[in-house]
């Protein structure tokens, strides 16, 4: 498929691809300090609970149009291309009419993607299939779950509150700004999936140049260069104290980061001998495959992190000793005996 500049079926195809080789250092920091949180368990048993998350999906079947191989045909192809480039089973994909350029990625037991005419609108047919191969770098990465927590956190949070006395909404707002810090960091890791979908940073850099901007009447006019060294003043902003707790406040409240910052990180991922390497064939790969909805993951993993079904490979035991949890083992690790 022609995408622009782009040729798709030249693209590497990532087989067995290890999600952790695109996860942000940043993205895995903050997500380990918000499982840390005690009242983390009580909110997502209210998600679950409650439902929330079969609501959005009823209401986005009823209000939004899914692409399929007959309807939308080209932005399917694309969405399946971008499956079998990262080897992500195909999720459902929709659009959604409105104005605002943006795309987002839901459904714990079941993801699903929604884009909005926006992006359609604004993006080129390469840009376009880099949103959508950021959005399955989320579900890639395992994110969905705490994505689409955060969207509901303040209904979640009313609930424990009222049977708390108030308690629950003092503790659930420092868990909504750890989780917005989190989905800030999140975007990093979802931003390297789209580069490795396509291949070539200045698709991400333009992306995000339009995504600021927000005018495709004078993108013409646009510079990546500059876009890019403008990312750098900021950075050098971090040299004053006050700019620095100015740059706090203003992004503390956002789940995304600037775009200026996702086009410099995505261009300086790219530069790196890791995802150089990665376009020669050279990279983690995983070659574990879950029975239920054969997504890769890691072997040791005692559940698969994208349906929840057992992995009867982690619960292996030594044929000597019946030693537990061996799997990935050469040899036993209570008596030594070489594993079969």
């Amino acid at each position: 498929m022609k995408l622009n500049n782009l040729d798709t079926d030249n693209l590497i195809r990532f087989k067995g691809l290890d999600p952790n080789f695109m996860i942000h250092p940043t993205d895995k920091d903050a997500l380990d300090a918000i499982k840390q949180i005690p009242v983390l368990d009580i909110v997502l048993k209210k998600f679950l609970e409650y439902g929330f998350e079969r609501f959005m999906y009823i209401q986005n079947i009823a209000d939004n149009v899914r692409v399929s191989e007959k309807q939308c045909p080209r932005i399917y192809e694309m969405l399946t291309t971008a499956c079998d480039v990262l080897e992500i089973e195909v999720p459902e994909l929709y659009i959604n009419q409105t104005p605002v350029a943006n795309a987002y990625t839901s459904g714990v037991n079941k993801p699903y993607i929604v884009i909005h005419s926006g992006i359609v609108e604004l993006l080129e047919d390469d840009e376009v299939y880099s949103v959508i191969a950021h959005e399955l770098g989320h579900i890639k990465c395992n994110h969905v779950l705490y994505l689409t927590l955060a969207r509901f956190l303040a209904h979640i949070i009313t609930v424990i509150g009222q049977s708390t006395f108030g308690l629950g909404n003092l503790l659930g707002s420092g868990l909504i700004m750890m989780l917005l810090e989190w989905s800030r960091k999140a975007e990093f890791s979802a931003d390297r999936a789209a580069l490795l979908a396509v291949q070539n940073p200045d698709i991400i850099t333009s992306v995000n140049m339009k995504m600021a901007g927000g005018c495709k009447a004078i993108y013409e006019q646009f510079d990546k260069e500059e876009f890019l060294k403008q990312a750098d003043d900021y950075r050098e902003l971090d040299k004053d104290t006050l700019s620095q707790i100015y740059k706090v406040l203003t992004i503390a409240n956002m789940s995304h980061p600037h775009s200026i910052l996702r086009a410099r990180e995505a261009h300086d991922w790219a530069k790196t001998e890791a995802f150089q390497e990665a376009l020669k064939g050279n990279y983690p790969k995983t070659d574990h495959y879950c029975n239920s909805c054969h997504q890769s993951f890691t072997e040791t993993f005692k559940f698969c992190p994208n349906c929840g079904a057992k992995n009867e490979k982690a619960e292996a035991s030594c044929q000597n000793c019946q030693a537990k949890d061996q799997a990935g083992n050469n040899f036993c690790s209570v008596c030594g005996t070489k594993l079969t």
